[in-house]
């Protein structure tokens, strides 16, 4: 790695230290795995704390209108996953297709065949 001052797996990694472990990667430098597992973990828990804080300092009313968003882009892919399984992009094959799609996860709800992540069971570790 290209800096001087190792990081410990339980700190906080600078901007300059996950650029030099994505150089680093990028060029081809193979630390030993359990290093480079090591890395990588630090770099994922950084993009992650990033997106949360941000998340957190997010106007609300823009949660909302996001949530929107959201759920209008997966509905379009949705709808082309559906399209090029029934092979045809005319829009009333693919909203019936989609109908029957959301129909048969409605009644797979009703029959507590599929369980929405609220739902599952939590993992219990051992004491």
């Amino acid at each position: 790695m290209n800096t001087n001052k190792p990081v410990a797996a339980w700190e906080k990694p600078t901007r300059s230290v996950i650029k030099a472990l994505l150089c680093d990667i990028l060029a081809g430098v193979s630390p030993p795995e359990i290093d480079q597992q090591a890395a990588i973990a630090r770099v994922a828990d950084a993009i992650y704390r990033d997106k949360v804080r941000r998340a957190r300092a997010q106007d609300p009313v823009r949660k909302l209108l996001d949530g929107f968003t959201l759920f209008e882009s997966g509905l379009e892919l949705t709808k082309l996953d559906v399209a090029r399984t029934i092979g045809t992009s005319d829009t009333s094959a693919v909203g019936e297709a989609l109908h029957r799609r959301f129909e048969r996860v409605r009644q797979m709800r009703a029959a507590a065949l599929y369980r929405t992540a609220e739902c599952a069971p939590v993992a219990h570790l051992p004491k």
